[in-house]
C-alpha cells in the first residue's frame, strides 16, 4: 500500500488546480449506538456506587464512638 504524502501547504495538483480531499463517513448500526450507550450508563453507575461506598467507609471511620 503506497500512500502519497502531501504537505499541509501543498493543496494543488500538477495542473495547479486544488486537489479535493475525500471525506470519510463511518456507518454504524443502531446496535452499536445502544451498546455504547449501555456501556456509558454502566460506567457512570459503577463510579457512583464506588464513590458512595468509599464515602460510607470514611464516615464510619471518622464517626465518634
Amino acid at each position: 500500500m503506497e500512500e502519497e504524502i502531501i504537505s499541509a501547504n501543498d493543496n494543488s495538483n500538477t495542473d495547479g488546480e486544488p486537489t479535493k480531499i475525500p471525506e470519510v463517513y463511518t456507518l454504524r448500526s443502531w446496535k452499536e449506538y445502544v451498546g455504547e450507550s449501555i456501556l456509558i450508563i454502566f460506567s457512570v453507575l459503577l463510579a457512583l456506587i464506588v464513590t458512595e461506598y468509599i464515602n460510607n467507609l470514611h464516615e464510619k471511620i471518622s464517626a465518634p464512638n
